[in-house]
């Protein structure tokens, strides 16, 4: 291990390098797999808020589609980026769908990033009709969040402004609450659960 200087700040993965690895990799099987230690290891909260512009669809099964950038922290990084994209379908009955790209920001984790495929229904719309729950499931990552699986629930909450942007129905500020557990072969999990 290196000194750090007095002005650098560790972040997980520096930490994380002090922690002997396991010999066996983390079975990435579906997350009601894990042990409570293992769902306590694994455990990943992201809290964001950033802009939100809703608008007309791109398809025709879609009634409209919100993008969403964020910035925030989570269980796993002090700092990172969310983009996300969010779509209502026209029919009532038909789910909402969406994907949540999540980026570590930290100096030590360059293209750490990991991609959320978001699936919903349209009982969750709320009084605009955009969409406000969904479960998500974690796909493939990279750098830090390499191999990540897992599965869990994201919360969205609007303040929309009174006038929105030109060729938008709707914009403001949106806030995000990610939860759920977050396997992952590269160290990125919660780091206070290492010793237990």
């Amino acid at each position: 291990m290196e000194r750090l200087e007095g002005r650098d700040l560790p972040t997980p993965p520096t930490l994380y390098g002090a922690f002997p690895r396991p010999t066996a990799l983390v079975s990435q099987e579906a997350s009601h797999d894990l042990t409570p230690r293992g769902r306590a290891k694994f455990a990943f909260v992201g809290l964001f808020k950033g802009s939100f512009t809703t608008g007309p669809a791109l398809y025709q099964d879609q009634a409209s589609q919100t993008f969403i950038r964020a910035g925030g922290t989570s269980s796993s990084t002090l700092h990172a980026n969310v983009q996300a994209a969010l779509y209502t379908p026209v029919d009532p009955n038909g789910p909402t769908t969406g994907l949540v790209g999540l980026f570590d920001k930290n100096v030590a984790n360059s293209s750490s990033q990991v991609t959320l495929t978001l699936t919903g229904d349209t009982s969750s719309l709320d009084r605009a009709g955009r969409p406000t729950r969904f479960t998500w499931t974690a796909g493939d990552g990279s750098g830090g969040f390499g191999g990540a699986s897992g599965e869990g629930t994201l919360e969205v909450r609007y303040a929309p402004r009174r006038t929105p942007l030109k060729g938008a129905t709707s914009a403001g500020t949106a806030f995000l609450i990610i939860k759920g557990q977050l396997v992952t072969d590269n160290g990125v999990s919660n780091l206070l659960t290492l010793g237990l």
